[in-house]
């Protein structure tokens, strides 16, 4: 049997503190006359799996950026943010450390 990750062992931190984010969809609305696409972020906690549901315009870096931010303004920073190799996941991940890096 493979061990759990360190990160979802540690119950000292609080809620959303180590996150693991998604994306899903697309979802087909009405916006005035027209359809248009838009997808679902999800983002559980990996201590107490409480859930965070975010829309995102599109599956670019700057919806992916946009939906980090929202949830950093409402359940603050996370110290770890783990996902899978989506583009424009990897995109966000690489724009963030150039900003960090200044």
């Amino acid at each position: 049997m493979v061990n759990l990750p360190k990160e979802k062992l540690i119950y000292d931190k609080p809620p959303f503190s180590m996150v693991r984010m998604d994306f899903f969809g697309p979802f087909q609305i009405k916006q005035g006359r027209s359809l248009v696409k838009r997808y679902g972020v999800i983002v559980t906690c990996l201590s107490v799996r409480a859930v965070h549901l975010e829309t995102a315009h599109s599956m670019d870096t700057d919806s992916c950026i946009n939906a980090i931010r929202s949830l950093i303004s409402r359940r603050g920073n996370p110290e770890f943010v783990r996902s899978d190799n989506g583009t424009n996941l990897v995109g966000a991940e690489r724009e963030m450390r150039e900003e960090i890096e200044r």
